[in-house]
């Protein structure tokens, strides 16, 4: 009887961490990353999120290029640019959130290789990007 017990919350530990945390198939993640366009080491300078935050709300980073370590977007060492994220609520994640890792909340100061896609943009100008690999999308700085 002790054993059934057992199972039965195992199960259940199982079941709660499986609807608040979702994963990529494996090895999407690393594939994400490899086909993102820039990856850079960035320092974020401001962090940008809504007053009201719906479950998943919008984040805007402003960052400086600290380092190219690729770019398929021209982008230079000393530029700055605006990273497009996302974040959810703690009550989100309590409902049992489904889908891919949710990106780290990224504090003003913070350093981290960002895996990123240029956004369409109608200002040529406009140095705007989004996370390409998800909650995969940033990294601390090695």
């Amino acid at each position: 009887r002790l054993v059934l017990v057992s199972l039965g919350v195992l199960a259940g530990i199982l079941l709660t961490h499986a609807s608040t945390s979702a994963v990529l198939p494996p090895g999407a993640a690393e594939e994400l990353k490899q086909h993102a366009g820039d990856v850079l080491k960035v320092k974020i300078l401001d962090v940008q999120t809504p007053e009201g935050k719906e479950d998943r709300f919008p984040v805007i980073y402003r960052a400086k290029v600290l380092e190219v370590k690729r770019t398929a977007s021209g982008i230079k060492k000393g530029n700055e640019i605006r990273i497009r994220s996302y974040g959810l609520t703690e009550e989100a994640v309590q409902k049992g959130f489904v889908g891919p890792k949710v990106p780290e909340l990224l504090g003003r100061g913070w350093v981290v290789i960002a895996y990123l896609d240029r956004e369409p943009q109608e200002d040529p100008k406009a140095k705007i990007y989004g996370i390409a690999a998800h909650g995969h999308s940033f990294e601390g700085d090695e």
